[in-house]
């Protein structure tokens, strides 16, 4: 009796050693954080400016930070870190072995290998001593003996797994190709001029996109801003879809425009600008009429509220249109 609670007390512990093991092998915080906004720009620095995605800037005293929310990939493969080798990052193990599957099961083997491994050492006799206090206690001391050799042993050998693996993946990313050109080739970044001409048609860029955004009009947010900048507008507009509001910023007047960085990158074209600007911006209640009283449900008070942002414009190269890339707010 005593020899079967001694195996189940031991299969507990490890089992339960080896639940905290991976848990705290797991462990690691992530903050979130969500945001809102009645502007069409919400609070998020949002979409990509190139190689300098992940870069703040300034201009006219007005600092804005890099970008929140981006499709950009910070470590892509084409840069390398530190020790000349792509970052590749932290990749979860998407095939768990048997044991990593099963930790019971391996746990609970492990409690009986041990017993098994003291018989086959030194003997039942001595294992048993004659059903003694000592003899008990050894016989205890030998099952977490062996426990400790399976464990040790399932360890090693799931490690040298998981390594094989990764250099096979890390092998095969780079198979075919030339080591060196793909992890050190970047963009050639030049400074560009941007004339009075761009300047204005940013500045109707902005209008237009506010217009666009105030009659939910999806088809010419497509056709002024990339791809990724029109999905953030329509998450936006649906957000306040699902809450029964629609945004409207009208008068736009822009007040102030300044060029806080302009480059190329290849054919590729880009201008940040930090734009001041005054608006009408308030929210309605969908389906109802101006001349309802509950037709405004937040600013109604018809004041102008003046906005700060930074925009980044892009175009495909020198003779083709600019079109929005990513807005970033203003400290």
């Amino acid at each position: 009796m005593l020899k079967r609670i001694s195996i189940f007390l031991i299969a507990v512990t490890l089992f339960f050693t080896a639940i905290v093991e991976e848990s705290l092998a797991r462990a690691g915080g992530r903050s979130s954080r969500t945001s809102s906004s009645r502007s069409s720009t919400s609070y998020f620095n949002q979409g990509s400016r190139g190689s300098k995605t992940f870069e703040g800037g300034s201009a006219n005293g007005k600092n804005y930070a890099p970008m929140q929310r981006t499709n950009q990939q910070q470590n892509s493969n084409n840069q390398a870190n530190q020790n000349g080798v792509p970052n590749q990052g932290a990749q979860p193990n998407n095939n768990p072995n048997f044991f990593q599957r099963n930790p019971f099961l391996t746990t609970f083997g492990a409690a009986l290998a041990g017993s098994w491994l003291g018989h086959m050492l030194f003997g039942s006799s001595a294992m048993g001593m004659g059903g003694g206090s000592g003899g008990f206690m050894l016989n205890l001391l030998m099952m977490a003996a062996g426990a400790f050799l399976v464990v040790t042993l399932v360890k090693f050998f799931t490690r040298s797994k998981n390594c094989q693996t990764a250099n096979q993946s890390f092998g095969n990313q780079f198979s075919g190709t030339n080591f060196s050109q793909q992890a050190f080739t970047k963009p050639v970044v030049s400074n560009i001029a941007i004339s009075n001409e761009d300047k204005n048609k940013f500045q109707y860029l902005l209008v237009d996109i506010q217009n666009a955004w105030s009659n939910q009009d999806m088809t010419a947010l497509k056709t002024l801003c990339t791809a990724e900048m029109a999905k953030y507008f329509s998450d936006s507009l649906a957000q306040n879809a699902s809450q029964g509001l629609v945004n409207k910023v009208e008068e736009v007047d822009v007040t102030m425009l300044e060029i806080s960085e302009s480059w190329s990158e290849g054919e590729m074209q880009y201008a940040t600008a930090v734009i001041e600007w005054s608006s009408f911006d308030f929210m309605v209640n969908v389906g109802k009429n101006p001349q309802d009283a509950d037709y405004i449900a937040e600013g109604g008070n018809r004041s102008l509220v003046m906005t700060t942002e930074a925009w980044t414009f892009v175009r495909y190269g020198s003779n083709a249109n600019w079109i929005l890339s990513a807005i970033a707010q203003v400290e």
